[in-house]
């Protein structure tokens, strides 16, 4: 009962995100002239949606709210009744007694039809919520899972990363130990504690300064945390569309957003050159 109780409350908590992420998504198309970092600050607001536990009324309460106003126009009409048969008195026209217990008994037999088909429909809205949540459980299982292969594989692959006579160094920025390695498709920053960038090995030295810019304006923002808790956030919401979609642009914003910065310590000038060591 527990877990349909979890399930219940991550779903309306997932309407109010829903449309959370929507007004970040129609914003990204009202200003997609405005600097990355602006529109990626924007994503804060969803990821506090999906977390904050909010009260709001679901088209199940709505239901629910509805059952109560009918079985309260139920309960109402024998008294209704009543006040027909007082006023047919007053009026020297009085309903037989035969007829007024007849009508009691139909009105009885109908609320008591309408309470068990309730009671039906609830017991059916129940096992529809236990075997949702479980499904919901399974899609977590699966999707953390996934990630935690993936990053086995990733520290597999570290296993043959050598230590650069480098270090990453911008003024007021602290130092970040460099590693290569020849099984690396692409650059990247890993590390929750004590991040480290990793390099394909052999990269060209004109495009190593820029990359390792790239990279440590990563670290020096902590994108590292923000993508493993959006991770999460995506594994717990995964039947939801609409965090897929907000998941994708915002590691979009997040890397526009570094591009951003790194033109802005290298120049404009170097635009071409820095957009050609993004291909390369």
């Amino acid at each position: 009962m527990y877990l349909e109780q979890v399930f219940t409350q991550i779903l309306k908590m997932s309407m109010t995100a829903g449309w959370c992420i929507l007004a970040v998504l129609v914003l990204h198309l009202i200003f997609y002239k405005v600097p990355k970092k602006y529109l990626y600050a924007l994503w804060l607001v969803a990821a506090f949606r999906l977390l904050c536990p909010v009260s709001i009324s679901t088209p199940f309460g709505m239901f629910q709210g509805e059952q109560a106003a009918v079985q309260q126009i139920t309960v109402e009409q024998p008294g209704s009744e009543q006040a027909d048969v007082q006023q047919t008195e007053n009026s020297k026209d009085v309903r037989p007694v035969e007829n007024t217990q007849k009508i009691s008994n139909e009105a009885l037999e109908q609320q008591t039809m309408y309470s068990q088909s309730m009671v039906h429909a609830a017991g059916g809205e129940k096992r529809v919520l236990w075997l949702a949540s479980r499904i919901w459980v399974v899609g977590m299982i699966v999707l953390l899972g996934y990630y935690a292969v993936s990053l086995w594989n990733i520290r597999r692959k570290l296993k043959k990363a050598v230590l650069a006579q480098e270090q990453t160094c911008h003024p007021g920025w602290r130092q970040i130990p460099v590693y290569e390695c020849d099984s690396l498709p692409s650059p990247f920053a890993m590390g929750m504690l004590h991040p480290k960038i990793y390099l394909p090995y052999g990269m060209q030295t004109e495009n190593r300064e820029m990359v390792l810019l790239h990279e440590q304006y990563h670290i020096r923002r902590h994108d590292q945390i923000v993508k493993a808790m959006a991770c999460l956030l995506l594994a717990v919401y995964w039947f939801h569309p609409l965090v897929w979609a907000a998941w994708a642009v915002m590691c979009r914003d997040m890397e526009m957003s570094c591009d951003e910065k790194v033109l802005e310590l290298i120049g404009k000038a170097r635009k071409k050159e820095y957009s050609m060591a993004l291909l390369q």
